[in-house]
C-alpha cells in the first residue's frame, strides 16, 4: 500500500503542471490489447479523482451507471442502488477524518498521517457485490500499482493530458506502451472503439433466458377462478437491492435481493431473494394472492430493476388480465429508507420502534451556515470548465468537495452533535442525498467523535 499512497501524491503533484481537467484513454501493449483504462480528474484546488478499471466491459459499466444516476435517480436509495452496480476502482482525496478505519490505519502504519497532509487518498473498490465492505484487494491492488506505475513514469501525464476530452460515443484515445522499453506514445486521432453500449440484461447481471410462464397455467388459472374479488386499487411492487447491502453484517457473498409490495399507505411485504430469478418472483406473487383472497386491479413498478420486473410477471399478470406498468407516480416505497427496510426485514417489532426522523424545524440554530449557499458557491468557482455539465464525474467530484467543507463546518461548531443532525443540516443545506450518504457512511466508519 506505500507504493500506491506515495504513487497517488506523486500524480497529485504531477497534476499542477496541467491544465487539462478531465483525462481518460485505454493504455494497450504493442498488439493493441488493453491493460488498464484511466480517467483522471483534477483542479487548481488540489481536489483530485481517478477511475481505474481492468477492461471495457467493466468501464462501460461504471459509465452506465452514471447516466442512470443522471436520468432516473430521485432518492438517496434510487442513487445508492444504481451506484451499487458500478464497477472499478475509485480515488479520491478527501480530509482525513471522511477515511475509512481500515484505510486510516493503514495511513497511520506508514507514517503519512504523520507528515500532517492536508488531504488524504480514499481508495474505494466499485466491484464488491456488498457495499457494506469497499476495500480494494487482491488483484484490485495489483492493477492499482500497475496503473499508478505508469502514471509517475516520466512523461506519461503529460500524454494522458494531450489526449481530447471530448471523444465519440463508445470510443477511447489510444495510447501504446512498449513494456520494454517503457516509452509510451499517442498518436492524435487513435481510438479504441467497442461494442454498443452494454445491454441492460448485463448491466443489471441478469443472464438467464428471456423470462416466460413457469408456473402451470392450470394452477395460474384455478387460482384466478378460487379468488373472486378483484379490488379497484393500486399495489406497488418493486425488486431491489437488499438493505444488507447498506446495513448489517451479513457475510454472504454475491448481491442480495427484496421484492417488496405497498398497498397506497404501507410496506405489505418484504421477501429477501438471493438472486435474479424470474421463476421465484412470479412464485412469491402467486403465493400473495393466496395470502390476500383478493387481487389488485392495477400494479405497479419502478427503479433500476423495474424492466426485469416487468417481464418476469408480465406472463402471469397477462393471464389475470391486470394493468402492470412502469410507473413514475410518487412511490410510497420511496418514503422508505434502505434502512428503514432492514429494520422492517430484522426486527422483532418492525412497526412499534422505529423512530423516521422529524422534520428539521429544531435546526434553527444552524442558520448560522446560511451564509453559505452551495449552488452560489457553484456558481462563482472558478474551477468549473466550458463544459462541465457533460462530464459526470467532474460533477461528482466538485458535489462531493463542497458537501465535505459543509460537513466540516457543521462538526467543528457542533462537535457533539449525532451523525442524523449531520445529515439532517446537509439535507436542509440541499446537498446531493447521494454525496450526504457518502459523508456519513465514511464518518460512521471512522472515529470522528460524534
Amino acid at each position: 500500500m506505500e507504493e500506491i499512497y506515495n504513487g497517488l501524491y506523486q500524480v497529485l503533484d504531477g497534476l499542477v503542471e496541467i491544465e487539462n481537467e478531465l483525462m481518460s484513454a485505454a493504455i494497450c501493449n504493442q498488439t493493441g490489447k488493453i491493460q488498464f483504462i484511466v480517467q483522471l480528474m483534477h483542479n487548481k484546488e488540489g481536489e483530485f479523482a481517478a477511475f481505474f478499471h481492468k477492461d471495457i466491459r467493466e468501464y462501460q459499466q461504471r459509465i452506465k451507471a452514471e447516466q442512470y444516476i443522471l436520468e432516473m435517480a430521485e432518492t438517496e436509495e434510487d442513487m445508492d442502488e444504481i451506484e451499487g452496480l458500478r464497477k472499478g476502482i475509485q480515488i479520491i482525496f478527501v480530509p482525513l477524518q471522511f477515511i475509512s478505519e481500515s484505510q486510516k490505519n493503514n495511513l497511520r502504519e506508514l507514517g503519512i498521517t504523520r507528515k500532517k497532509k492536508k488531504l488524504y487518498p480514499l481508495i474505494l473498490s466499485l466491484n464488491d457485490s456488498k457495499l457494506l465492505t469497499r476495500n480494494v484487494k487482491g488483484s484490485e491492488l495489483t492493477l492499482c500499482k500497475k496503473v499508478i506505475n505508469w502514471l509517475i513514469q516520466e512523461g506519461n501525464l503529460a500524454l494522458l493530458a494531450s489526449t481530447p476530452k471530448k471523444i465519440k460515443k463508445n470510443t477511447l484515445p489510444k495510447i501504446i506502451y512498449n513494456q520494454n522499453t517503457k516509452k509510451s506514445i499517442y498518436e492524435k486521432g487513435e481510438i479504441i472503439e467497442f461494442e454498443d453500449e452494454i445491454s441492460y440484461e448485463e448491466f443489471i447481471g441478469y443472464k438467464g433466458e428471456k423470462p416466460k410462464l413457469y408456473i402451470p397455467e392450470f394452477s395460474v388459472f384455478r387460482l384466478k377462478k378460487n379468488i373472486q374479488l378483484t379490488v379497484p386499487v393500486t399495489f406497488e411492487i418493486r425488486f431491489m437491492l437488499s438493505p444488507t447491502h447498506f446495513y448489517g453484517k451479513e457475510e454472504k457473498k454475491g448481491p442480495h435481493y427484496i421484492l417488496v409490495v405497498a398497498s397506497d399507505e404501507e410496506v405489505i411485504m418484504i421477501e429477501p431473494l438471493d438472486e435474479l430469478d424470474p421463476r421465484h418472483i412470479q412464485h412469491v406473487l402467486m403465493e400473495l394472492y393466496m395470502e390476500l383472497q383478493f387481487i389488485p386491479v392495477r400494479w405497479v413498478t419502478r427503479g433500476i430493476f423495474a424492466p426485469f420486473l416487468k417481464d418476469s410477471l408480465d406472463p402471469l399478470m397477462n393471464i389475470f388480465k391486470l394493468e402492470f406498468h412502469i410507473g413514475t407516480e410518487e412511490s410510497i416505497i420511496d418514503t422508505y429508507s434502505f434502512e428503514h427496510l432492514y429494520h422492517l426485514m430484522t426486527s422483532d417489532s418492525p412497526f412499534l420502534d422505529f423512530e423516521e426522523f422529524d422534520e428539521f424545524d429544531e435546526f434553527d440554530e444552524y442558520d448560522e451556515f446560511d451564509d453559505y449557499n452551495l449552488n452560489d458557491i457553484r456558481e462563482s468557482s472558478k474551477v468549473t470548465t466550458e463544459d462541465r455539465e457533460d462530464d459526470i464525474v467532474d460533477i461528482e467530484l466538485e458535489a462531493f468537495q463542497w458537501a465535505v467543507t459543509f460537513a466540516i463546518e457543521f462538526m467543528e461548531k457542533h462537535p457533539h452533535s449525532s451523525l442524523k443532525d449531520l445529515e439532517k443540516y446537509l439535507i436542509k443545506k440541499q446537498v446531493n442525498p447521494k454525496m450526504i450518504l457518502s459523508i456519513i457512511r465514511a464518518l460512521s466508519e471512522g472515529d470522528y467523535p460524534f
